[in-house]
C-alpha cells in the first residue's frame, strides 16, 4: 500500500464523530483505534492509495500485527472486523479473508484497486481459465445469446404489428396475430409462438425483398432483424 496510513478513534472506533472526520478532512490525522490481540497490535486505520490524476482512494484498513486482515471502502465492515479480531470471535486471516459474501468480497476487492470492466473481464476469464470452467461458461453464454436473440426478434415484431397472447379457449397456451394472419394453432410457450411468428414474418419478408433463405441464412442475427423490419414496416 503506498500512501500513508492513519489511524483513527481512540479506544473504540465507534468513537469516531463526524467533527473527527471533519478534521481529517482538512488536513489533520484522526486519533487511533489500537488493542493488543492475541499479543499483536491491532489497529483501524485511514489508508491512502493514489489513483491516477483523479487523487487518491480512501480506504479503511485493520492490520493485525504484520498481516491485514481488512481492506476495503466500508468503515462499518472494517469496524466489525476489528471488534471480532480484538473479541476473539474470529480469527485474525490475511487478506482474502474478509466478512461478507463471495460476492461482497469481489466487489470490495473491484473497489480497493478500481478496476473498470474491462479490467474485471480479464480477471474473471482469467479465474474461469484456471478453474477449467470454459465449458460451463460457453454453455451459459450461448444461452444467453440466444434468448437475446429471441428477445430482440419479440420487438422487432411487435413493432410491425404482431401480437402475442393467451389462447381464447386455452389460458395457458399462446397465439399470435398480425395485420394479415394469424396463427392456426396454439402453443405451449410464449418462445415457441415468437418463434412461430417470426417464421411467418421471415417468409413475408423474402417474398418482399426478394431474397433467398440461403442468403439470410449467411446474415448475422442483427442484419435479419433489420431486414424483417424495413420490409414489413413498409421502411
Amino acid at each position: 500500500m503506498s500512501g500513508t496510513d492513519f489511524e483513527i478513534g481512540e479506544t473504540d472506533p465507534f468513537a469516531v464523530s463526524q467533527e473527527s472526520f471533519e478534521t481529517w478532512l482538512s488536513g489533520y490525522t484522526l486519533p487511533y483505534a489500537a488493542t493488543n490481540a492475541g499479543g499483536k497490535r491491532l489497529s483501524l486505520l485511514i489508508a491512502f492509495e493514489p489513483n491516477g490524476d483523479e487523487g487518491a482512494n480512501t480506504l479503511f484498513k485493520v492490520v493485525h500485527g504484520e498481516k491485514v486482515v481488512y481492506l476495503g471502502m466500508n468503515l462499518i465492515e472494517a469496524v466489525n472486523r476489528f471488534n471480532a479480531v480484538k473479541d476473539g470471535a474470529a480469527q485474525p486471516e490475511g487478506l482474502p479473508g474478509q466478512g461478507g459474501t463471495g460476492e461482497e468480497r469481489w466487489k470490495d476487492a473491484c473497489n480497493v484497486r478500481t478496476w473498470d470492466e474491462t479490467t474485471q473481464i480479464v480477471h474473471l476469464e482469467g479465474f474461469v481459465r484456471d478453474k477449467g470452467l470454459f465449458p460451463q461458461l460457453a454453455t451459459y453464454a450461448e444461452r444467453a445469446a440466444k434468448e437475446e436473440e429471441w428477445g430482440m426478434r419479440e420487438s422487432v415484431l411487435e413493432s410491425v404489428g404482431y401480437e402475442f397472447k393467451a389462447a381464447p379457449d386455452q389460458p395457458d397456451s399462446w397465439v399470435w396475430t398480425a395485420p394479415s394472419d394469424q396463427s392456426a394453432e396454439s402453443f405451449a410457450s410464449k418462445s415457441d409462438a415468437v418463434q412461430a411468428a417470426w417464421a411467418d414474418a421471415m417468409q413475408q419478408t423474402m417474398a418482399i425483398a426478394k431474397v433467398t433463405a440461403q442468403e439470410v441464412g449467411e446474415m448475422r442475427a442483427e442484419a435479419q432483424t433489420d431486414l424483417v423490419e424495413s420490409t414489413l414496416s413498409g421502411g
